[in-house]
């Protein structure tokens, strides 16, 4: 997506993956292991939300016509 212009950063996409990858699939058993990747995914929300304005943007550009029928 980033080479098409619809994310800043894969890098940043794939930090956020990974974290949320760790939230779900990871250390169902370990509190303290299930903690620090929920901390490390809450310290990318600011990021996430920017992603998301961004291929908003994308999609608000390249298909208008689907966000005009949602609306």
């Amino acid at each position: 997506m980033e080479k098409i212009g619809a994310l800043p950063s894969a890098a940043e996409w794939k930090k956020l993956r990974i974290a949320r990858n760790a939230i779900a699939h990871e250390y169902p058993d370990d509190p303290m292991l299930q903690a620090s990747a929920f901390k490390q995914f809450l310290a990318g929300v600011a990021q996430l939300n920017a992603l998301f304005g961004s291929i908003r943007k994308y999609v608000d550009v390249h298909f208008h016509y689907v966000t005009e029928q949602a609306e």
